[in-house]
């Protein structure tokens, strides 16, 4: 199952880690992977490309983290919400495969 963490400080975002592997199919075959890996690009290319928002991207061998700086922040926000609606429809579209888990930090 494929974890993906959001964190906020005051109701904003200051940052994402998503892990794992969903499951759903063999391992280069797993669409939910791939969609979920294609939306994590998307929003860290939008923030850091898009909007140049220097953020600090680490990545391991099952996991991807995303530090939004402390400002500027607005921009890069619209980002971070569009990857989370997109976990969540994918999450409801193929259950048991993403587990969405919103922090306060």
């Amino acid at each position: 199952m494929i974890r993906a963490e959001f964190f906020y400080k005051k109701g904003e975002p200051v940052k994402f880690v998503i892990s794992g592997h969903a499951g759903y199919a063999e391992s280069g075959k797993d669409i939910v992977c791939a969609s979920v890996s294609s939306a994590v690009q998307m929003a860290i290319n939008g923030i850091t490309e898009v909007v140049k928002i220097n953020c600090e991207v680490n990545v391991y061998e099952d996991t991807i983290e995303c530090i939004l700086p402390p400002s500027p922040r607005p921009a890069a926000w619209h980002f971070v919400s569009a990857l989370r609606l997109q976990l969540h429809n994918l999450s409801e579209d193929f259950p048991k495969t993403i587990n969405l888990i919103i922090t306060e930090v």
